[in-house]
């Protein structure tokens, strides 16, 4: 039987109670001071049984606690995020890093796969270098565009790549732009703020 951290928090605090109980509360003789008689091991039993009861109330109270504070919401379903990079390490560092924080991540690269992906798949938003052999990003932006209006596209640029490629990426439908050189922390800003806007 497999269980889980909830389900043993609460075993181990039952277990603790029964323990509790059982030694505090071990039927014992004592005379009462002042008086000539002696209690009865069932009458012991009931008094330190009713020492017993608060003691019980706080482990039950923190037991009830614990299941309360470790509800979750339903989890959301996770953003898939599409990088597109003919560079096989960049495209594979993103992917992890984006991974980590959450992300369902698809990588390809192969821009003339892209679309077919894209038919395929529930995608949220696509991570598109700029510049790559065969079919380049801007070529590959306005198709995406032209099928999946509703589907941001972040473009990746190089260190020193033409700015007036950004701009024309930017004016075709391009969600935002990150250098490559960029920060992780920086990168994961733009593709939440691009989401907070969608």
């Amino acid at each position: 039987m497999n269980l889980n951290r909830k389900q043993i928090v609460v075993l181990w605090l039952v277990a603790i109670a029964c323990v509790t109980l059982f030694v505090v509360a071990v039927p014992y003789e004592f005379k009462h001071e002042g008086d000539d008689y002696e209690f009865n091991k069932l009458s012991v039993y009931l008094m330190n049984l009713m020492r017993t009861v608060p003691v019980v109330l706080i482990i039950g109270g923190l037991a009830f606690y614990l299941m309360r504070s470790r509800q979750k919401e339903p989890a959301k379903p996770s953003r898939t995020i599409l990088i597109v990079d003919d560079e096989k390490a960049v495209a594979r560092t993103l992917e992890l890093l984006l991974q980590r924080i959450g992300y369902a991540v698809l990588a390809t690269t192969k821009p003339e796969t892209v679309l077919d992906t894209l038919a395929k798949e529930e995608v949220d938003l696509v991570l598109l270098d700029i510049r790559m052999p065969g079919m380049s990003g801007l070529e590959l932006l306005k198709k995406i565009k032209a099928t999946y209006a509703d589907i941001p596209v972040v473009m990746l640029t190089a260190l020193g790549y033409d700015d007036s490629a950004v701009t024309e990426a930017l004016s075709n439908g391009a969600s935002g732009y990150v250098k490559k050189t960029t920060t992780f922390s920086e990168l994961k800003l733009t593709i939440d703020n691009v989401f907070l806007t969608r």
